[in-house]
């Protein structure tokens, strides 16, 4: 049996993992129902704040997640999809649909390496180890939907639950373009085109939600001024719209309360609970503070690409003083410059690498 002391140590362990990975994650490319594609011109963001608004104006309310459960037919494929940093809504979800009895749980998991012990896949759902009789764990990340197909391949259970924590699995090609974020077939289509019926749910508290559409604005903005189809001082009004809608939108869901909105066939979002963010500041009021430094505007006037490469904070472990957005700024023929936005608003420029 474990020491208390040796407990927590290796709590701490795994505590620090977490934060390093979200403080080396890159956004260039980011998540679904609202990745960035450069093809959709200048007003993406703009339409991702529509977008976002219908679904909040076609919001049915829900008394908790048992109502959502109400809408996963099974047999069939549902899949649960949640934001990483608040999880409990969505396991709640899976767990109404486990006991329906009968059903087989497929989680994305997580490579994990703790001390000097050899790395070891964890499922998001239970946190266990290895696969169980009913329970089969899905290497994440860039592999997950590559693994998901294989395992369909391989023949599925009629009644099936897939817990992914990216919010990829909402994705539909009218709102995203053709390709999803991770590469490889998307979940829900492979599980339709081996004739299952498919619900695909993603839940989010009301700050995770607003929080991914900020994301995203934000990327979509730099994606037009690397475009030549922003200039910077176009850039910073476009973002200072986007701090507007956000308002907006923050207090339409305030008042709806916990909802659950349909974004496409078979594809829904919940809104569950309020939640809380790390940041103090908007990525978009990050993008408007980068582009009014005037360091930052000269290299874009010149042709400079800019794109957001990093949104960190250390998830509470070490505290806010490192919350920080990261964006790298290509000049033509020239080395890349490194800008970092801290969370107070300053803008530190990095020596060329």
């Amino acid at each position: 049996m474990l020491s208390r002391g040796t407990k927590a140590a290796r709590i701490l362990v795994v505590l620090l993992a977490v934060a390093a990975a979200a403080a080396c994650a890159p956004v260039t490319i980011v998540e679904s129902p609202w990745k960035a594609d450069a093809a959709w011109g200048a007003d993406q963001h703009r339409r991702m704040a529509e977008r976002l608004e219908a679904w909040i104006d076609a919001a049915e309310p829900v008394g908790s997640v048992a109502d959502v459960a109400q809408r996963c037919e099974l047999p069939g494929v549902v899949l649960v999809g949640e934001s990483h940093d608040a999880p409990e809504s969505a396991k709640g979800l899976v767990r109404l649909l486990l006991d329906r009895g009968n059903v087989e749980l497929w989680e994305e998991g997580i490579i994990w390496t703790q001390g000097s012990g050899d790395s070891r896949l964890q499922g998001l759902y239970s946190r266990a180890w290895r696969d169980g009789p009913r329970r089969r764990i899905i290497a994440g990340g860039s592999s997950f939907n590559r693994a998901f197909a294989e395992r369909m391949r391989e023949g599925r259970p009629e009644r099936l639950v897939v817990y992914a924590g990216n919010a990829h699995i909402v994705h539909t090609k009218e709102m995203d373009g053709a390709e999803p974020r991770t590469g490889g077939p998307l979940p829900a289509d492979v599980a339709a085109a081996a004739g299952a019926a498919v619900t695909a749910v993603a839940v989010y508290p009301r700050t995770n939600l607003a929080g991914y559409a900020d994301l995203n604005m934000a990327v979509s903005i730099l994606a037009s001024v690397s475009a030549g189809r922003l200039d910077a001082a176009g850039a910073v009004e476009e973002a200072e719209w986007c701090e507007e809608a956000l308002d907006r939108v923050w207090e339409a869901m305030a008042r709806r309360g916990d909802f659950v909105t349909g974004v496409g066939p078979g594809r829904w979002i919940a809104c569950i609970g309020g939640g809380r963010s790390p940041w103090r500041m908007r990525t978009v009021a990050a993008v408007k503070r980068v582009l009014s430094d005037g360091r930052v505007r000269e290299l874009v006037e010149a042709g400079a690409e800019i794109a957001l490469v990093q949104r960190a904070v250390n998830n509470g472990v070490v505290g806010r003083a490192y919350e920080e957005f990261v964006f790298e700024v290509l000049p033509p023929g020239r080395a890349a410059v490194g800008v970092v936005v801290t969370g107070k608003g300053e803008v530190r420029v990095r020596s060329a690498r």
